[in-house]
C-alpha cells in the first residue's frame, strides 16, 4: 500500500509515449471519419421497429445534435476532423481532452462502421481527462518545465490503474472467447478467419497466407501464439514497467498483422496507443524540470 501511495504522489503521465499513444488514438477514429463516406459512415438503424440513433443518451452525440439521425451531417464530420486533427499534433491537452471524448462518445455511439475499436477509444479517452487536465503545456510533445500539481498525480495515476485494469479484461476475455471455440484450440481458426469473405486476407496475398497456415505446424503455431499473445497482454497489465513494455511490442506486433491481413486499421491502431498508454513509467523517481535545475524534484517525467 505504501508503494501505492509513494507512486501515486509521483506519478506524471507526461512523456514521449503518452504523447505517442494520445496521438495514434486520435489518428485511429480521424482516419475512420476521413476516408469513409457519410453513407457508410452513418445510417439509421437496421431494424424499422428499432429505437433511432438519436434516442436516450445518444442524442447529445455530434451527429444528433448537428443534424439528427440523417446519413449526410458534414457539420458533424468537420467538428470531428478538427477535434481529432487537433489532438493529433498534440495542441492544448487541457483544453482538449474533454471535447475529444465528446467526440469519441459521438464515434461509439453514431457511427455505425463495424470496426470494434470505437467503444475502446471512447473509455480510453474518458481516462485520459484525469491526465491530461492539469498538463498546461502548448502541446504534448512540448518539454516539461513544471512539476505536475499533486491533486493532479493522483487522480492521474488512478486513472491510469483503471486503464490497465480495462485493458486486462479486453484481453482476458478475447483470449477466453477464442478457446472456448474448437476451431482456435485446434489451431485452425486463422486459416478459417483468413479465407472468411469479410475479415479474410486481401485477395492479392490470400493463397500464399492461406497456404503457409495449411503448411503443418505452421499454422497451430500462429494461431496458439494470438492466444498467448493476448493472455500475456492481459498478465501483463499487473506487472512492473519493463514487462508492460514487452507487452506493447507484442500487441504491436499482433495487431500490425491484424492491420495488414484483415483491414481493420483503426481497431488496430486504437489497441496499440490503449497499450502504450498502459505502459507509462510508474516507478516511483526523481528528475529535475528546467524550472527547478536546483533542488530536488518530486516528479516522475520519463517515458
Amino acid at each position: 500500500m505504501k508503494r501505492l501511495v509513494k507512486s501515486a504522489a509521483l506519478f506524471d503521465p507526461r512523456s514521449m509515449i503518452f504523447s505517442v499513444g494520445r496521438s495514434l488514438l486520435a489518428l485511429a477514429q480521424l482516419g475512420t471519419i476521413l476516408f469513409t463516406s457519410d453513407r457508410d459512415l452513418i445510417f439509421n438503424t437496421p431494424h424499422p421497429d428499432g429505437p433511432g440513433l438519436c434516442e436516450g443518451i445518444e442524442g447529445i452525440s455530434a451527429w444528433c445534435v448537428t443534424g439528427g439521425d440523417q446519413a449526410s451531417n458534414p457539420a458533424a464530420r468537420m467538428v470531428a476532423l478538427a477535434v481529432l486533427a487537433a489532438v493529433a499534433i498534440g495542441a492544448k491537452p487541457r483544453w482538449l481532452c474533454i471535447p475529444h471524448w465528446y467526440i469519441s462518445f459521438s464515434i461509439a455511439t453514431s457511427v455505425t462502421v463495424a470496426d470494434g475499436g470505437a467503444a475502446i477509444a471512447e473509455v480510453a479517452s474518458g481516462l485520459l481527462i484525469p491526465q491530461c487536465l492539469g498538463d498546461t503545456r502548448l502541446t504534448h510533445w512540448s518539454k516539461v518545465e513544471t512539476q505536475l500539481a499533486p491533486r493532479w498525480r493522483g487522480s492521474s495515476y488512478a486513472a491510469h490503474l483503471v486503464l490497465r485494469l480495462q485493458v486486462a479484461i479486453i484481453y482476458l476475455d478475447a483470449a477466453f472467447a477464442k478457446a472456448s471455440h474448437s476451431a482456435w484450440r485446434d489451431g485452425q481458426a486463422l486459416r478459417i478467419i483468413m479465407q472468411g469473405p469479410q475479415f479474410g486476407a486481401p485477395d492479392a496475398v490470400r493463397g500464399i497466407v492461406v497456404g503457409l497456415l495449411r503448411n503443418g505446424w505452421v499454422g497451430p503455431a500462429v494461431t496458439w501464439s494470438v492466444l498467448i499473445i493476448e493472455t500475456g497482454i492481459a498478465v501483463s497489465m499487473f506487472c512492473a514497467t519493463a514487462v508492460r513494455r514487452y507487452a506493447l511490442v507484442g500487441a504491436v506486433v499482433l495487431h500490425f498483422f491484424i492491420m495488414i491481413l484483415m483491414g481493420l486499421f483503426a481497431f488496430a491502431l486504437t489497441m496499440m496507443a490503449v497499450i502504450a498508454l498502459a505502459s507509462l513509467n510508474t516507478s516511483p523517481r526523481k528528475v529535475s524540470t528546467s524550472a527547478d535545475r536546483n533542488q530536488p524534484v518530486r516528479s516522475v517525467v520519463r517515458l
